[in-house]
């Protein structure tokens, strides 16, 4: 779970995965990753979800916005960070 005490953690130039990032908990760990000077990683469930989310944060990178309805996200996180992976926050709103 994505949590103020685990953001902490996070520092600049870092990288960070997201999940459900157009839900409440998502955009709120967007913000907060952003704000930290983060590289945000974050997957949506459609194309509208992947609008909304570049018009409200225009510092996100359009391909870094992914489709969490297929597995081909891992291998492209992989790729854009030369293999390093990234801090994960699991971002759910009915916690």
């Amino acid at each position: 779970v994505f949590s103020a005490p685990s953001c902490s953690r996070l520092q600049l130039g870092e990288s960070v995965l997201i999940h459900s990032g157009s839900g409440g908990v998502g955009q709120a760990a967007i913000a907060i990753a952003l704000s930290l000077g983060c590289r945000v990683f974050t997957t949506v469930g459609s194309q509208a979800k992947r609008d909304f989310l570049l018009q409200r944060f225009p510092e996100l990178n359009a391909g870094d916005v992914l489709n969490s309805r297929s597995t081909k996200f891992e291998t492209e996180i992989l790729r854009k960070t030369q293999g390093r992976g990234e801090w994960v926050g699991q971002c759910k709103s009915w916690l």
